[in-house]
């Protein structure tokens, strides 16, 4: 292994962290507010890298559990698209290319997106089981922050129901350990729904120094997200809209 493999691998290593100690923040931020829901979000991440772990190991090492459900290489085919999404953005990351959004390819802005993310922490299918769990968290800190919890379970439950019930459902649990558009596309649609929070404030009691932002920053998020989620399929555009 030369010096320059050496140094790439250095940089994706110490990009890692700093996404794992930004996740770790993300986590204390959500603890501080609410003691309830922080225990919600450690047990949402524990299970997610134990799984995250357990499933690409037994894959990747072709172990005697569930053979008939394994792809090999980490993958399997309960999410079939994940080996050719990996395949995709581990060539634009190798190349250094942006995948084309002329329908030769599925789901371009994924494929790009989780590109972008390899050449961070390096090529790797777990790489897209990391991806998701920081996206998790930006969306964890996001609903939290804009609820605004009082540390009062009682007053605090829509925001515990809600996040648990995103944090634990098994489909969204097992899709997040694998490098699919699920978890993006869910987080692009709280965007969409933030954005439309941003707007509605427009007729609340928002000062005037609040409105223009709230009105720049809502709209910028709508319109990206419907950007986004054309950039995947046509009409999850369509459906944002």
């Amino acid at each position: 292994m030369g010096i320059g493999m050496l140094a790439s691998q250095a940089l994706h290593l110490a990009a890692a962290l700093v996404f794992g100690y930004l996740v770790f923040l993300g986590y204390r931020d959500i603890r501080r507010r609410s003691t309830v829901l922080g225990a919600a979000v450690a047990l949402a991440i524990l299970i997610r890298i134990l799984l995250g772990v357990s499933l690409f190991s037994i894959s990747y090492l072709e172990l005697p559990i569930a053979r008939s459900l394994q792809l090999t290489g980490g993958f399997w085919t309960l999410a079939i698209d994940a080996t050719g999404y990996f395949q995709y953005a581990a060539h634009a990351a190798d190349t250094l290319t942006i995948a084309p959004f002329d329908g030769s390819i599925p789901s371009p802005f994924y494929v790009n997106a989780l590109a972008f993310w390899m050449l961070l922490v390096g090529v790797s299918p777990a790489a897209g089981a990391f991806f998701n769990l920081c996206l998790y968290i930006a969306f964890a800190v996001a609903t939290v922050r804009l609820f605004h919890p009082v540390d009062d379970w009682r007053r605090d439950l829509p925001c515990i129901v809600g996040l648990g019930a995103y944090s634990f459902s098994p489909a969204i649990l097992f899709s997040s350990t694998q490098p699919i558009k699920d978890e993006l596309s869910y987080a692009l649609v709280a965007m969409a729904c933030f954005g439309v929070l941003a707007l509605r404030g427009l007729a609340g009691r928002s000062s005037s120094v609040e409105r223009p932002w709230r009105a720049v920053g809502g709209t910028a998020m709508i319109c990206g997200t419907i950007w986004a989620m054309g950039g995947m399929r046509w009409y999850f555009g369509v459906i944002i809209w």
